[in-house]
């Protein structure tokens, strides 16, 4: 008895020293993605060029205007974005919440207890880009096609590299208001007011950023360029700023939240706006600070207008005590009626678009005709070829002419693919020409230094040779002389009378005069050097001063002119 009571007694003590509000802090903590960072302070900015459409009517004529609201951009040519608010951004994202119903490419967050997602089909309700298009087939398919590069060639040659302000400057340059301009000349002002909003605001919207080519050779076909899913791209583009945002910050957005109240500046690139507009449809408490635009305009990006720039204290503060926020979108009757909430509702349910569909008008040529009627060309001629391209006058009776246009398809679309295929082996042909080249070249340089070698060694040889024969000793000399010092060594020592006789024997006998004369040409072939170390005398008395030297001429009272001046200096006269 007495243990049960103890027992009993312990759990009332831990019932009575258990704290609540312990367990759902940590069961709130668990729940945030990064709970440290919840009530940081930081200072988010934004690029977006919210005056595109402003610069573009600013430059374009009205029927090119009229043209541009008819894309898949006009919707935004009128475009008043709301101004971004810091606090309020930064206060919902940072409370991102690991949600069990979190799929793929989507954020969830909680706010009061309430949770909110948002994914494409927020960012496409509230934005109105088209989805419902596969961007890979799309891309796989658009590089089937021939690329001609005219509006790359013709306004922006001067670039080396196109950048974002570029476009811009094309529209500040060119004269696009003229009375006489063709429909091919308004297409083209369209064309590129249409990459200058892309670049601007649906992609890596940077001034400095360099474009994408794959964009500028989708803008050659205006037809695939409207039909492009633009709201897919610019998702995937928002998403991956939006899911990094804090998490790249982290260190100095807890330390903010511990109690360093220093602002993180951080900042957001794509369609930010989205995001904000989101908070603002879904939460009441912000209308305290943003209003509704009169006449309700859609998409819903358009249609908030900023009253007063909330600090981020007051956005903490507001939103502590205010309303709680709506969970879900709800869908209005206006949207409906749109495409692109067709195609947002396609892409939702995984029902794409026909890939076929879209370029089928392409393979068949169609396009080529649509470029000469744009240009203008209104000659017979002209006409007639592009009814032959048709293939709607072919025949005289619609059966031939139903043939003659499916011959004639199939004719279009075998050329296309054969050209294609030829194109990419002369792109491999070419790439094999350059290397097989520059190897070449590297060979040569390497034989051409190799050659400049070998003559430094030839001219080196030559000089070697050149010195031995001055010398006197050529290769065959040193050769004889080798055999003559073996020979000697081969030979008995003979005594002083017999190398005597020896040389008796094999020289003739000279008389006194041609002996001398001989000894004196000898030496006058020695050279300076060897003259100089002579002595002559002209009797038979040798001086002893001259008795270590080791050659002594003697000569008569006859000593030619040539050497006499040389001679009256070492020789003593008798």
């Amino acid at each position: 008895m007495s243990v049960l009571l103890e027992n009993l007694m312990c759990v009332c003590l831990k019932l009575l020293q258990h704290d609540p509000s312990e367990s759902k802090k940590r069961k709130h903590s668990s729940i945030f993605k990064y709970p440290k960072a919840v009530n940081s302070d930081a200072q988010v900015t934004v690029r977006f060029n919210v005056d595109s459409g402003v610069m573009i009517k600013k430059y374009l004529s009205e029927k090119q205007l009229e043209m541009y609201r008819k894309t898949c951009f006009g919707q935004y040519l009128d475009m008043k974005v709301a101004s971004f608010s810091s606090g309020i951004v930064h206060h919902v994202l940072s409370r991102e919440i690991k949600h069990k119903e979190r799929k793929h490419r989507e954020m969830w967050f909680r706010v009061r207890g309430v949770d909110m997602r948002f994914g494409d089909w927020e960012f496409g309700l509230i934005s109105g880009l088209r989805f419902g298009v596969n961007i890979g087939e799309f891309m796989e398919r658009m590089y089937e096609l021939e690329m001609p590069h005219r509006l790359r060639n013709k306004y922006f040659k001067q670039y080396q590299t196109i950048t974002t302000i570029n476009f811009l400057e094309v529209l500040q340059s060119v004269q696009w208001k003229k009375k006489d301009a063709t429909d091919r000349f308004n297409q083209d002002a369209v064309m590129i007011a249409m990459l200058y909003f892309v670049h601007g605001n649906v992609l890596d919207n940077a001034n400095e950023r360099h474009a994408k080519d794959w964009v500028l050779d989708l803008a050659d076909y205006p037809r695939l360029f409207n039909e492009f899913p633009w709201g897919t791209l610019a998702w995937e583009e928002t998403y991956r700023f939006l899911d990094w945002a804090i998490s790249k910050r982290l260190e100095q957005l807890e330390a903010s939240a511990a109690g360093n109240r220093n602002r993180v500046p951080y900042q957001l690139i794509g369609f930010a706006h989205v995001f904000q507009t989101w908070i603002l449809e879904l939460w009441n408490v912000t209308h305290a600070y943003y209003t509704m635009r009169s006449g309700n305009p859609l998409p819903r990006l358009l249609r908030w207008t900023q009253r007063i720039v909330p600090s981020n204290k007051a956005v903490r503060e507001t939103f502590s005590v205010a309303d709680l926020p709506d969970a879900r979108l709800v869908v209005e009757d206006e949207e409906k009626e749109f495409d692109w909430y067709t195609y947002l509702v396609d892409h939702v349910e995984g029902r794409e678009a026909d890939i076929n569909a879209i370029f089928a008008p392409i393979m068949k040529g169609k396009e080529k005709v649509e470029a000469e009627e744009e240009e203008g060309d209104e000659e017979e001629g002209d006409d007639e070829e592009g009814d032959d391209e048709e293939g709607g006058d072919g025949g005289d009776d619609e059966e031939g002419g139903e043939e003659g246009d499916d011959e004639v398809d199939r004719y279009i679309i075998a050329s296309r693919s054969q050209t294609t295929e030829i194109k990419q082996l002369q792109k491999v042909l070419t790439d094999v020409l350059d290397r097989h080249h520059r190897w070449c070249k590297g060979q040569f340089s390497k034989v051409d230094s190799r050659l400049g070698n070998l003559d430094e060694w030839v001219s080196l040889i030559e000089g070697d040779m050149k010195e031995l024969k001055v010398m006197g000793r050529p290769n065959a000399n040193v050769e004889n002389e080798e055999a003559e010092t073996s020979k000697v060594r081969e030979e008995p020592m003979k005594d002083g009378k017999e190398q005597e006789a020896d040389m008796v024997q094999e020289e003739p006998m000279k008389d006194g005069k041609e002996q001398e004369a001989a000894m004196v040409q000898d030496d006058l072939t020695r050279g300076d050097e060897e003259v100089e170390n002579v002595i002559v005398v002209l009797d038979d008395s040798v001086p002893e001063e001259v008795a270590q030297v080791d050659e002594v001429v003697h000569l008569d009272d006859s000593v030619p002119e040539k050497v006499a001046p040389k001679l009256q200096q070492e020789v003593q006269v008798g």
